[in-house]
């Protein structure tokens, strides 16, 4: 009796402890879950930067020279990130320094041997998280003693005083050691006709219509590689001064003023201007005033000293016109960069050239004298013709 006497107040205690603990786990199981969920919830919120842009950089390069090639990703949680390139033939670069979300990095490489590599990229975030590889980007290498074809070419498109619209593509691929084949020139994917050749040069060209106000890529393959170039096409705009019919009297600037065409990069302006006069003698002559500049603003102010110099005593008759081009690309002054990147060096240029501004200096004249608007289009073909002549020094 007394053993069983005693085992009831026991049972009841180890009862009332085992009540007790598990009073005590179901109070804490929403700490314990609320835990797992926070932790559960970090683990996913560190995801890794999505798969980086396929590298760009040139596609053609020598044996022996670096290059440049530049990638750019995003990380999902905004944390930073350092990419890593594989370079194709079997080696990765070094993690490059961490920069800012959406930053691009740039890293080079200089390749020994003479084949074609696939380049690709990958990034990684502050908690180690990797991502997929990038797209492969081609990169061919080429023997150390070549030397690149010249390329230029322009886009233009004109209105003429009677409003008439003309489109003209010219490009020309040069090179004084001989074409070793036939370049193939695309502009946006489309092929241009060969206009005329000879074993240095060929001359592609036509004057099919084309859209305004977008972006065109210039590709060439060649014997040695390819070689390519982006540039803006300017919108439409118009000029708004002069006015029709302006008469420019003696002493007078001359205010030149256009709208702003979208993409336009710079503007190209010209002025002629011819008039007949007597000098402070009462002698007859005649002048003829030409400048042209290249500006980012929309007007031109041609103060009167430069139109009627000191010597003009009296205007009598005369007029002038005024054109502006808005360009994209190299607007090929001196100092400008060439823009044609990859295996070929050169420039790729457009102009978009709206009605011409015609005015009378003096007094109307019996006739015309100023040239009409073709007669840009002329300046610009001798432009780039002079700069094929010319070639680069070899």
């Amino acid at each position: 009796m007394p053993a069983f006497e005693r085992s009831g107040p026991r049972s009841s205690r180890v009862a009332t402890r085992r009540r007790t603990e598990t009073n005590l786990h179901r109070s804490l199981l929403p700490v314990k879950l609320a835990a797992a969920a926070v932790l559960l919830l970090f683990c996913e919120r560190n995801q890794p930067p999505d798969a980086p842009s396929t590298p760009g950089g040139p596609a053609s390069i020598r044996v022996g020279d670096t290059g440049r090639y530049v990638t750019s990703t995003i990380d999902p949680d905004a944390d930073s990130i350092a990419y890593q390139f594989d370079w194709g033939d079997g080696s990765l670069s070094a993690w490059s320094a961490t920069v800012a979300s959406g930053e691009a990095a740039t890293m080079t490489k200089a390749w020994q041997t003479q084949s074609t590599f696939s380049v690709m990229s990958r990034a990684k975030d502050s908690k180690e998280a990797v991502s997929e590889w990038s797209g492969e980007f081609n990169v061919t290498t080429l023997e150390p003693g070549y030397k690149e074809p010249m390329i230029n070419g322009f886009l233009y498109r004109v209105e003429y005083y009677d409003r008439s619209v003309e489109y003209f593509r010219q490009f020309e691929v040069f090179d004084n050691d001989g074409l070793r084949m036939v370049p193939v020139l695309t502009v946006n994917g489309e092929p241009i006709r060969i206009l005329s050749y000879t074993s240095t040069r060929y001359l592609y060209a036509d004057e099919k219509e084309f859209p305004v106000d977008t972006t065109y890529l210039l590709e060439v393959s060649h014997f040695w590689g390819e070689a390519w170039a982006e540039i803006p096409m300017p919108g439409n705009f118009q000029m708004t001064l002069p006015p029709e019919e302006h008469i420019l009297l003696q002493d007078s600037a001359l205010v030149i003023r256009w709208q702003k065409s979208s993409r336009a990069e710079w503007y190209w302006v010209d002025v002629y201007m011819d008039y007949e006069f007597f000098d402070r003698d009462g002698n007859w002559d005649d002048i003829t005033i030409e400048l042209d500049t290249v500006l980012q603003d929309t007007f031109l102010l041609v103060a009167a000293d430069r139109i009627f110099p000191d010597y003009v005593d009296e205007v009598l008759e005369g007029d002038g016109a005024a054109l502006v081009w808005a360009g994209g690309g190299p607007a090929e002054e001196p100092g400008d960069s060439a823009n044609v990147q990859g295996a070929g060096y050169g420039f790729f240029s457009s102009a978009n050239e709206p009605r011409e501004k015609y005015f009378y200096v003096g007094a109307p004249p019996a006739r015309r004298r100023s040239p009409g608007t073709g007669a840009s289009l002329e300046k610009l073909s001798i432009r780039m013709r002079g700069r094929h002549r010319a070639g680069r020094p070899r």
